[in-house]
């Protein structure tokens, strides 16, 4: 079947915003420092190009080539497992009756770079909120995920991008700028903040988001107490291995969680596949042609989605991370509503939720890695303002979702022997992993 427009998923966009207090505009800047792999650029022999206005890129990486399957150790994703549930647990409870998408590996990769920035007990717990001890561990890992994650080949792509855009008033350790670029591909930008910078940065994350962002992009702004803007993004497209049939599309009914009914366009389709089936909840799974998959966890009667996060987590990730492992084959009868839904999440609640305090305190958060410990480097930094924007939808050839997070620091089958009838006509999570089960992206759908 000939499909000419392929529907893009836009998997996450991280958007870390570290801006100074006004202590480090008011003290100026008294030259140029140099010694100790602190400066303002990189040295003179290295090569800087300008890109627009007053930005340089300083850095450039190369991207690792994926022409087939990376395969992860199951003993890294059993350690991303209490990250994934504790991250998604606090997100989605406390939300009853709204939609929600969330980017569980771009929040991870964000916080596992700010590690790499910091010092002292913020470092510390940065690490244990990411599962690890050792910022060697944190980079061995933060490695897997983008070189599982990461695809570019005819028909299927899923393109991770990172970059750091630096206030050219800011000295900073060139050895951790560096460190970033090795294990998490990040491109390193610097230059004078504002309008002509605005637009470098939006330029960048349109470039990776295809313009899908655009608005929320338009939005991100530096200001003269900016220390630096970190950047994360990623964009995925592909298609349903089997997409529905416009012609089986039918209006049905739609149960909200708050009991309203609503009418919307149901996908029908009946194909070989799996179910997996509890007391408490029934899944199956749309397959991608690129490899990845949308796991649909269904509640029963009389269990609510937030049930299923109080009490069913484990076994949840257990499915979306191992495909396959405990389903039934046989014919699968899916209703999905086609959906366009969207979230804004405060994520300093959910951060906080994982045991990271000094972050967010102006005289506790250490950024000395970065910054230098001498007194006259830096004035306090610490995380003000951290939220995830998300719009994720699905129709008969696949579906798409974009998201960015901003981090504001002051400073017809036959033959079948079975089949099973899913109906998603109430309130039911989504998970999408990649071909190792890593959870990409996750989603509520509570209201139509």
């Amino acid at each position: 079947m000939a499909r000419k427009n392929l529907w893009k998923v836009v998997l996450a966009l991280s958007v870390v915003v570290l801006v100074g207090v006004a202590a480090w505009h008011q003290s100026g800047r008294e030259g140029k420092q140099s010694g100790d792999g602190q400066d303002n650029a990189w040295e003179t022999g290295e090569k800087a190009d300008t890109i627009k206005g007053d930005v340089l890129q300083m850095q450039k990486v190369s991207y690792p080539k994926k022409d087939q399957w990376v395969s992860v150790d199951k003993a890294y994703l059993k350690n991303l497992k209490p990250f994934y549930k504790k991250s998604m647990c606090s997100l989605f409870l406390g939300r009853e009756g709204e939609n929600c998408v969330y980017s569980p590996v771009n929040l991870y990769l964000s916080m596992a770079m700010l590690a790499e920035m910091t010092d002292g007990r913020t470092r510390s717990q940065l690490l244990d909120a990411l599962g690890q001890k050792d910022i060697n561990k944190i980079r061995e890992q933060s490695e897997l995920i983008w070189k599982s994650v990461y695809l570019n080949q005819t028909g299927s792509e899923c393109i991770l991008g990172n970059s750091i855009w630096l206030n050219q008033d800011i000295p900073c350790q060139k050895e951790v700028l560096h460190t970033l670029a090795e294990h998490y591909y990040t491109e390193t930008y610097q230059g004078t903040v504002g309008a002509g910078m605005d637009q470098n940065i939006q330029d960048w994350v349109n470039g990776i988001t295809k313009n899908i962002l655009e608005k929320e992009a338009g939005e991100i702004k530096t200001t003269p107490e900016m220390v630096f803007i970190l950047m994360s993004a990623a964009y995925f497209y592909d298609r349903w291995v089997e997409p529905f049939d416009n012609k089986a599309t039918k209006k049905d009914i739609f149960i909200n969680a708050d009991g309203d009914k609503s009418e919307c366009d149901f996908m029908n389709r009946t194909e070989r596949g799996g179910v997996y089936k509890s007391e408490r909840f029934q899944s199956t799974y749309l397959e991608f042609e690129g490899g990845s998959n949308m796991f649909l966890f269904l509640p029963e009667k009389g269990v609510t989605l937030e049930d299923l996060f109080r009490k069913d987590m484990d076994e949840i990730l257990h499915i979306a991370s191992n495909f396959g492992i405990g389903f039934e084959e046989g014919g699968v009868s899916l209703s999905l509503p086609k959906f366009s839904i969207s979230s804004n999440l405060d994520l300093i609640s959910v951060v906080e939720s994982m045991g990271i305090e000094d972050l967010f305190k102006r005289e506790k958060a250490d950024f000395t890695k970065l910054l230098g410990k001498g007194e006259k480097n830096h004035p306090p930094v610490f995380v003000n303002r951290m939220r995830q924007a998300s719009n994720a939808a699905v129709d008969e050839e696949g579906c798409y979702v974009a998201s960015f997070t901003e981090t504001e620091l002051l400073m017809g089958a036959a033959g079948y022997r079975k089949i099973f009838e899913i109906v998603c006509d109430h309130p039911f999570l989504f998970i999408i992993s990649d071909n190792n089960g890593i959870p990409v992206f996750a989603g509520t759908v509570n209201q139509i």
